[in-house]
């Protein structure tokens, strides 16, 4: 098993990690061996320094002898010798991760390989790695966005959320679009956003027909501009939805497009929630 962890010092986004393995002067198809593949290796990011409690990098593991997308197919003549074609191994893979951590630990099962050897490799596997690189920021807003808030049934409350910058000293070139969303799967009908040039407005408007009781409003900021659209940052408010006190307005109760009519002797009960 070979673990390596890299400490960055201080919790960074992570968004790709560039591993490139020696050659051990292997440059011709049929010369370099598989016992000197950097081979089978997963990634862990995350902010323990333990990697098992941090979560892994999705589409591992990477670089498997087993696996077509490891090998690239090339032709070419080398010091005068005849053409060669085939597949050779790429000895080196960029994986996105998009993950927030201080630490970055690559791991790679090597157990397949035990007991093999090879002219290469007499004793038994052989492999390093030659340039590891991680491309990363860290992104900062100067207002903190508010942990919890209070709103009643039928009532709108709206709040401004700063959008993200990425720290200055990592010199960013590219132009953000930061957006807001929900997190999937944890969405709420009634939270709008609206988007200004410096913050977006956040809109928490529930209605009679949201049950009272205790929410979680999962908010991700996201770069509109990117391909991945990966989440950036997170923010997490605890919404209490509180009931309408008795005697107080209600309004937009429903909307129909149909004229009401009253039925002689028919007594309507409104019900308000408890």
């Amino acid at each position: 098993m070979f673990v390596l962890t890299i400490n960055l010092g201080s919790s960074f986004f992570q968004h790709s990690v560039l591993v490139v393995q020696d050659l051990f002067g292997g440059k011709s198809i049929s010369s370099v061996d598989p016992l000197l593949y950097f081979q089978n290796y997963e990634l862990y990011i995350g902010d323990s320094p333990n990697y098992a409690a941090n979560p892994k990098c999705a589409g591992g593991p990477y670089m498997q002898t087993s696996d077509s997308k490891s090998f690239v197919f090339v032709t070419y003549t080398y010091s005068g010798s005849p053409t060669v074609s085939g597949d050779m191994w790429k000895f080196g893979r960029e994986i996105w991760c998009n993950m927030q951590g201080q630490y970055m630990t690559i791991v790679a099962d090597l157990n397949h390989l035990a007991g093999h050897t090879s002219a290469q490799a007499p004793n038994g596997y052989v492999m390093g790695l030659c340039n590891l690189a991680i491309f990363g920021a860290r992104y900062k807003r100067t207002t903190p966005v508010p942990s919890a808030i209070e709103i009643v049934v039928a009532t709108t409350a709206t709040i401004d959320v700063e959008k993200i910058t990425s720290d200055a000293v990592f010199r960013v070139v590219n132009t953000l679009d930061i957006t807001l969303r929900q997190k999937t799967g944890q969405e709420h009908a009634w939270v709008t956003f609206f988007q200004e040039t410096l913050v977006t407005r956040v809109q928490f408007a529930p209605d009679i027909f949201v049950a009272p009781g205790v929410y979680t409003v999962v908010l991700e900021s996201y770069d509109l501009a990117s391909g991945v659209k990966s989440t950036l940052m997170t923010d997490t408010i605890v919404v209490t939805v509180l009931p309408v006190e008795c005697g107080a307005p209600l309004k937009h109760v429903f909307e129909t497009t149909q004229p009401i009519v009253l039925v002689k002797e028919y007594n309507p009960t409104v019900f308000f929630p408890a």
